[in-house]
C-alpha cells in the first residue's frame, strides 16, 4: 500500500528559505510545510521556487522546509492526528489513499482555492482529493498507469505501436525471447502491484470499476476477462514465476534491459532518468476509446485544521492551484494536473502518452481503492497459481466486495 500511495515520491518538511530583499523581519510568521521524498535534492528546486513566489506576496511569511524518509509518513500522520497533534507541521502533502482515514484533520479546501483555479483542474484530480463531498487537499503530484515499450526492440521486430491491450500482448510475444528478454513484467507477489495492473487491464478491456457517484461497479464478466488476459499474457510473454515479482523489481528488470515492456506509473519516467541508464523507450497509454481508461493517483496539499497560521495556508494553498505552480510541480516526477498544461504536452510525441489518462480517465476514490485491491489480489493470485479459473475467481471478488449483479 505505501509503494502505490507514495509512489517514489515525497516526505518533505520544508527548510528554511530566505526573504526577499526588503521584507520585513521583526515579527515574521512561519509555515511549517512537510512534504515526503527520497530523490535528488537538485530535484526538489520546484517546491523552493514556489516558496519563493509565495513569500514576494507574502514578505512577513516565512516558510519551512524539511526532508524526511518516506517510510515515516504514514507513522507521522498517525502521531500529527493523535497524541503528537502539537509538533504537527501546518501543512503536509498527502497520498489521496489516506485522505479518509485523516480528513477530518484537514481544513476544507472548496472555498479556500478560488473557482477560476479549481476549474482548471482536471475532474479526475479533483475526484482522488474529494472525500465525501468534500475537498480537503489540493494537487500536488499526479501519476497516470502506462506502459512504458522498448522501442528499439519494437522497431528491430518492425512492429506496430500498439493502441490497444490487445496490441500490448501481441506485441509482447513478438518481443519475448527468454531468457534474454521477457516481453512484458507483470506483477504477481502479495502486496505487489498486481492488483494494480489488474484494474488497468479491466478499463483497456472496456470495463468499469466505479461509478460517477464514486461507488464499486464492476461487473463479473468483464473483471473474468481481465483475468483470463493477465494470465493468457503471462504464460505467453510474461516473466518467469509470475507470482515471485513485486512491481519495483519489474522495474529494475527494465532498467537492466531484460524486458520489453512494463506496466507502471508515469513517475517511472523521472526513475528511469536516476537510474542512468541510456534506453530507447516509449510510452503508451491504456486506450479504451471516448472514456476514462486507467487509474490516477494523486498526492495533495494539506492543511492541518490545527495550524495557528490557518490563512496564510489558504493563501499558499490558492497560489499552488495556480497555472504556474501546477508547471512547477509538473517536474517532480509526474504530470500536471491543470487542463491547459494538459493541452500543451499533448503537443508533444513523448509526454502525449503520459497525459493522455490524466484528461481521459478517472481516479478511484480513495474509500474503493483497500477493498478492491484486497478482493483483486486474491482472485488474480487464485488465477495465477492455478486454484482457481478466472469465472469463479471474478465470481468470488464480486461477492466479496458486495457487488450483486456486477454491480454495487
Amino acid at each position: 500500500m505505501l509503494v502505490r500511495a507514495i509512489g517514489v515520491s515525497m516526505v518533505l518538511l520544508l527548510a528554511v528559505v530566505n526573504l526577499p530583499a526588503g521584507a520585513d523581519t521583526a515579527t515574521p510568521k512561519h509555515i511549517q510545510l512537510c512534504v515526503w521524498y527520497n530523490g535528488p535534492a537538485a530535484n526538489l528546486q520546484a517546491i523552493h521556487d514556489i516558496m519563493w513566489m509565495y513569500q514576494q506576496y507574502h514578505r512577513d511569511v516565512l516558510v519551512h522546509l524539511t526532508v524526511r524518509d518516506p517510510a515515516l509518513a504514514y507513522e507521522s500522520m498517525v502521531k500529527w492526528c493523535g497524541k503528537e497533534a502539537k509538533s504537527a507541521p501546518d501543512m503536509v502533502v498527502i497520498p489521496d489513499l489516506w485522505l479518509p482515514q485523516f480528513a477530518e484533520y484537514l481544513q476544507p479546501m472548496d472555498e479556500v482555492v478560488r473557482p477560476e483555479r479549481l476549474r482548471e483542474i482536471c475532474s479526475a484530480v479533483l475526484n482522488q482529493l474529494t472525500v465525501g463531498g468534500v475537498l480537503r487537499a489540493v494537487p500536488w503530484r499526479v501519476d497516470a498507469r502506462v506502459i512504458y515499450i522498448r522501442r528499439d526492440l519494437r522497431e528491430a521486430k518492425q512492429a506496430e505501436r500498439p493502441q490497444s491491450w490487445a496490441d500490448v500482448a501481441k506485441l509482447a510475444a513478438e518481443l519475448h525471447d527468454p531468457p534474454k528478454v521477457y516481453g512484458i513484467g507483470l506483477p504477481g507477489s502479495a502486496q505487489g502491484d498486481g492488483a494494480a495492473a489488474l484494474l488497468d487491464i479491466v478499463w483497456a478491456l472496456g470495463g468499469t470499476v466505479v461509478d460517477a457517484d464514486g461507488k464499486i461497479s464492476l461487473k463479473e464478466e468483464k473483471l473474468a476477462e481481465a483475468l483470463s488476459s493477465y494470465l493468457e499474457v503471462a504464460r505467453a510473454a510474461g516473466q518467469p514465476e509470475v507470482l515471485t515479482w513485486s512491481q519495483a523489481e519489474l522495474e529494475g528488470l527494465f532498467v537492466a534491459g531484460r524486458l520489453g515492456c512494463v506496466i507502471t506509473d508515469t513517475g517511472f519516467t523521472q526513475r528511469l532518468a536516476q537510474s542512468g541508464v541510456e534506453m530507447e523507450y516509449e510510452i503508451c497509454p491504456f486506450a479504451k476509446d471516448g472514456e476514462g481508461s486507467g487509474d490516477v493517483t494523486v498526492q495533495g496539499l494539506a492543511i492541518f485544521r490545527s495550524s495557528a497560521v490557518l490563512e496564510e495556508c489558504k493563501q499558499f494553498a490558492d497560489l499552488v492551484c495556480g497555472q504556474r505552480c501546477q508547471k512547477l510541480l509538473s517536474t517532480l516526477g509526474g504530470v500536471p494536473a491543470n487542463l491547459s498544461l494538459i493541452k500543451r504536452w499533448k503537443q508533444n510525441q513523448r509526454q502525449r502518452g503520459l497525459v493522455a489518462n490524466v484528461e481521459r480517465g478517472f481516479g478511484l476514490p480513495p474509500e474503493a481503492w483497500p477493498r478492491l485491491r484486497g478482493a483483486l489480489g486474491a482472485a488474480l493470485y487464485a488465477v495465477l497459481s492455478g486454484r482457481q479459473l478466472p469465472e469463479a475467481a471474478a465470481r468470488q471478488a464480486v461477492e466479496l466486495l458486495g457487488v450483486e449483479g456486477g454491480e454495487q
